[in-house]
Formats: C-alpha cells, sequence, structure tokens
C-alpha cells in the first residue's frame, strides 16, 4: 500500500480490525464468569461489612464503617436483601439472618420514629414479602409465618395514612403514633402510585382485600385528577385533589406511578391499569419526549413551559419501553444514557441538556440502579453480547471510582469526591441486577417473575380473581371509556433526529442543540417472554454490531458536556 498521508495506513489498518473485532461481537460467546464472581464477592463483603458493624442499623456508611438511622434501627439493608441473598446462593446466609432479626423481634414498626411511606413500602414491605415467597419455596425453617406476619404489621401500620377526603396517603408517618397532625397534605405522584404490587400481594397472602383496594383506590384518584391533555403533576394535594406543582415528568417524583400501571396490569390482570399505562404513554411521547430518548418537564398549564432536565432516575424508562414492546427505542435510550455514564463515570442526579452542564447540588451519583435495570432487561431480551460489554465496563466503572473500605461510596461527579454515603439499593437492586447480567443460569432469568421498583420480585400470579377476593376494589368513576389498545404493540418507524429544535419562551425563538441518539445495528430474530410477556418478533430490526465495542476503554473524566 502507498502511504500518501502519515498515518492513513495505521487508520486503514486500525479501522478494518475494529470493524472485523465488531462484526463478530454478536456471534463470539463472551465469558462472564469472571465479572459474576468479582460481584459476588463484593456483595458478600459488604454484606459482611454492614452485618459485622452497622446491623441492626440501617445503613452501613461505608467510608468508616459506622452506621445510619432512618427508621428507627429497623434492620432496613437486610430487609431490602433478603431475597438477595437468594439470588446470589447465600441460603445459608439467608437463614441466619432470618433467625437474627426472630431473636431480636426486628423489625419493629411500633418505634417512636417518623418514616416515609413510599419508601417503608418498596424496601420494607417488599423486602419481606418477596423474602417470605423465596423463605416458603426454599422451604427454608419459618414455620410461624414470620416474614408475612411483619409484612402484615407494617400493612397496618401505613394503612392511616390512606384516611383522606381522596384515599390518596399521606407522604410521611410515624409508626407509634400515626399520622401527625401538622403532616404535610402534599405528597409526589410516585409516593402516592406505588403500592399496588407489594399491596395486592399482601392481600393475596393475608386474605386480606383491604390492602389492594387502598392501594387501587390511590391510582383511581391521581388518574381522576389528570388535566385535559392527559398530564399528571410530579405533586398533589392529598386532601382536594389538585396538584400542587405544575411540572409533569418522568422523574423522580412521577417514575415508578408509571411503572406500576404496567407491571400490576400485568401482575393482577387489569385492563384498566394497562389501558391507562398506555394512554400515559402516549401523552409522555406527545408532550415530554424529545430527540427520541431524551425526556423533558413540561408545566401542565402551558406546555411551552419546558425544563430540559436529565436525572439518573429516568433511565429506568427503557426498562419500561421494552417490557412494553417497543425494543429498539429502548435499545437507543440506553445507549445514549450509557454515553453520558462515560462522560461521568456515573449519571447525575441533574443535568441541563439544553446547556450542557451539571446542576449545582445535583452534581452526584449515589449508586443509583435504573441503567443497569434497563440493561438488564434488555440483554435478558434480546442476548445481545454487547449489553455484557457495558454491564463490564459500569462494574469496572464502580470498583474503579466508588469502592470504599466498608462498601462502595456514592461520588460527586463533578468534584471526583467520594461521599461516605451507601443506601441499601446498592447490594438490593445495583448489585443484584449487575449479577444476573452476568448469571444466565439464575433461577430468576428462568422463572417467572416481576420485579419491584425495588428490585424485589414476586413470582407472575396466573390467575388474580377480583371477582371473588376483591369484589368493588375499583372505582371506575372517572374512566370515561374503557382504552382498547394492543399491549405489545409494533414499536413506530421513527428516525434518528440528529438535532433536535427546542422552543424558548423567554426569547419567543426555536434553538437548535445536538443530542444525539446512539444507535447500533444488530439483527434481531428472538422472541422470549420476560416477566410473562410475550414481545413481538422483529424481524426486519437493521441492527448490526459494527459499533458493538466502541469506547470500551476506561478513560473516565470530568466532561464540560456531550461531544
Amino acid at each position: 500500500m502507498i502511504q500518501t498521508k502519515s498515518g492513513t495506513v495505521l487508520v486503514v489498518v486500525l479501522t478494518l480490525f475494529f470493524l472485523l473485532l465488531a462484526t463478530k461481537a454478536n456471534s463470539l460467546s463472551i465469558d462472564t464468569s469472571l465479572a459474576k464472581d468479582v460481584v459476588h464477592k463484593e456483595f458478600k463483603r459488604v454484606f459482611k461489612f454492614y452485618m459485622g458493624h452497622a446491623f441492626p442499623h440501617d445503613l452501613l456508611l461505608p467510608a468508616n464503617c459506622k452506621w445510619k438511622d432512618q427508621y428507627g434501627g429497623n434492620a432496613m439493608t437486610l430487609i431490602d436483601n433478603l431475597d438477595t441473598l437468594i439470588v446470589f446462593g447465600e441460603k445459608a446466609t439467608f437463614a441466619h439472618a432470618l433467625e437474627r432479626l426472630k431473636e431480636m423481634s426486628l423489625p419493629n414498626f411500633k418505634v417512636d420514629v417518623n418514616v416515609n411511606c413510599f419508601e417503608s413500602n418498596i424496601r420494607f414491605m417488599g423486602g419481606l414479602l418477596s423474602a417470605h415467597l423465596q423463605a416458603k419455596n426454599l422451604t427454608i425453617t419459618d414455620r410461624s409465618g414470620y416474614l408475612l406476619q411483619k409484612a402484615a404489621e407494617l400493612g397496618a401500620q401505613l394503612l392511616p395514612a390512606f384516611a383522606t377526603p381522596t384515599g390518596i396517603p399521606f407522604g410521611s408517618i410515624n409508626f407509634r403514633d400515626g399520622v401527625h397532625p401538622n403532616e404535610s397534605n402534599r405528597t409526589s405522584l410516585a409516593s402516592a402510585g406505588t403500592y399496588t404490587l407489594e399491596w395486592g400481594m399482601l392481600s393475596k397472602l393475608t386474605k386480606n382485600p383491604v390492602y389492594y383496594r387502598k392501594a387501587r383506590g390511590s391510582i383511581d384518584s391521581l388518574w381522576a385528577s389528570r388535566t385535559k391533555d392527559g398530564l399528571l403533576s410530579e405533586e398533589i394535594n392529598i386532601k382536594s385533589g389538585n396538584w400542587s406543582s405544575n411540572l409533569a415528568g418522568i422523574g423522580g417524583n412521577s417514575d415508578s406511578y408509571f411503572e406500576y400501571l404496567l407491571k400490576s396490569g400485568v401482575m393482577y390482570n387489569d385492563d384498566e391499569l394497562l389501558g391507562m399505562f398506555q394512554e400515559s404513554r402516549q401523552v409522555i411521547d406527545r408532550y415530554l419526549r424529545f430527540n427520541r430518548v431524551w425526556f423533558r418537564d413540561v408545566s401542565i398549564y402551558n406546555i411551552f413551559e419546558q425544563r430540559y432536565v436529565f436525572s439518573s432516575l429516568m433511565a429506568f424508562w427503557p426498562g419500561v419501553e421494552l417490557l412494553s414492546g417497543r425494543d429498539k427505542i429502548a435499545r437507543d435510550m440506553v445507549d445514549s444514557y450509557y454515553q453520558m455514564w462515560r462522560k461521568f463515570g456515573g449519571l447525575p442526579e441533574g443535568y441541563k441538556l439544553n446547556q450542557n452542564s451539571l446542576i449545582e447540588k445535583f452534581t452526584s451519583y449515589y449508586l443509583r440502579p435504573e441503567l443497569i435495570e434497563s440493561i438488564y432487561y434488555l440483554y435478558t431480551k434480546t442476548q445481545d453480547p454487547w449489553y455484557i460489554l457495558i454491564a463490564k465496563d459500569i462494574l469496572f466503572g464502580l470498583l474503579s471510582l466508588n469502592k470504599a473500605k466498608c462498601g462502595f461510596a456514592s461520588r460527586d461527579l463533578y468534584h471526583n469526591k467520594l461521599k461516605n454515603e451507601m443506601d441499601s439499593f446498592f447490594l438490593s437492586e445495583t448489585l443484584k441486577y449487575l449479577y444476573l447480567i452476568f448469571d444466565k443460569e439464575n433461577f430468576i432469568n428462568k422463572g417467572n417473575y416481576i420485579f419491584s421498583t425495588e428490585a424485589h420480585y414476586f413470582p407472575v400470579l396466573p390467575k388474580f380473581d377480583s371477582e371473588k377476593n376483591f369484589k368493588n376494589f375499583k372505582s371506575e368513576s372517572h374512566l370515561n371509556h374503557r382504552n382498547p389498545y394492543l399491549l405489545y404493540e409494533k414499536p413506530p418507524k421513527l428516525n434518528c433526529l440528529k438535532k433536535g429544535v427546542l422552543f424558548d419562551p423567554k426569547v419567543n425563538q426555536k434553538n437548535k442543540y445536538k443530542w444525539k441518539s446512539c444507535k447500533r445495528i444488530k439483527p434481531f430474530r428472538e422472541k422470549l417472554s420476560i416477566m410473562g410477556l410475550d414481545f413481538i418478533e422483529n424481524k426486519h430490526s437493521k441492527y448490526t454490531g459494527v459499533n458493538a465495542l466502541r469506547g470500551y476503554s476506561n478513560n473516565y473524566g470530568i466532561p464540560t458536556g456531550f461531544n
């Protein structure tokens, strides 16, 4: 070959090499045994530190091995991770932990402590119910039904929060004294709409329909308050049913509400919940989603008032898209969010998309699992080795950037400094989803389970007999019509926008910004079942592995914006 310019030969050779390597990536079997062992080892290390230095307190502080209480010293990290022990095959540790709880009569839901109802439900209730089901399946000694008994106690303590004119629960409660007289009348959409999975299961196991009725009634009241455009704000007044925030979005104050419409609709064969999800997704597509893969907040009173902020919690949405049958857009979303991960070595709590900058006081990555969760769903469905590669890359990032003396620590992405914080969801979600990606033979991957928003898993019910066991639990007065729709719809044919056009009401003009949705090409011909849902077979996808190994390095840094 004749070299006409310096470096031409090298560029051509390297280009051909990586194209060949990437083209073969989809046909190669990538070894996951080492990554699986690393995740298992780190889980055991952190769990041992928690049990040795923090138990029975709620949280372990990763930098100095001390503890912190948020729920009255009720062993929240342990409760949140009982079913995680089963996922990791730690049956003996599970049995020992159960005995420790019995010996100390934990958790104690009559202690004098103010708690968040939403968090109490997803962490304690979800953890207790999932662990109860696994103990029963694994014939682990629990003849007294201790875990279910504790779940029922928690349900009884939380019920007073639902005693409101609208049926929408208060956001906080005191375990011992109930709702404080001066408790705020404002609660978030997610807080009020994330009970149906856990409370439906509690109703089934205790044969007491009141829990699911309350959870479903709150969903109905929220739905009845939607605007003429179908928008639901991120915050509502529980007494009047009026929205107390003008912003609608899919971020932290709204996220799991939409997630539970879909998952609870599937779990309990509830067509109305599925119809609500379908209508909500159409509204999200119309008003909130832009440039295919990104989301904005809009005012429920004036849709031209918009806020372009991405947060790590939004990375749950690709998983929801995939579970409802839209795999192609889920791929593009995950690839795009992963690019932001690589920019920062984590997803920030707040990033201004229209200014390409972190938001002050929201610059931290709190070890959240949402992106990894979506990657797990995509890999489970597609078996595309690309998702193994990026999962390994994320694991390497956690080990390199977040590992601390006794655990893993949150990190300020702007100043590149660790914070002495590690929430229980790092074990119960982040490491759990990573492990399931690398452990194809895990019973979860061979079973039929629905994950809660805290990654607690429940077996899909063959039939939820609402007529017999839950008569009149629905309130249909707010429904103008039943929404006939196809849950497994074929994804619309959309082009990838290379430039986004935003309307800026302040200057009354349109501005162009470059947000690219990262696309790959890979043939997809599998037809699998996840969470009991049969997904459509997409024989005409244009995905290949041309860029399957792009950017796979460990060069993390602090960015100034997207390239």
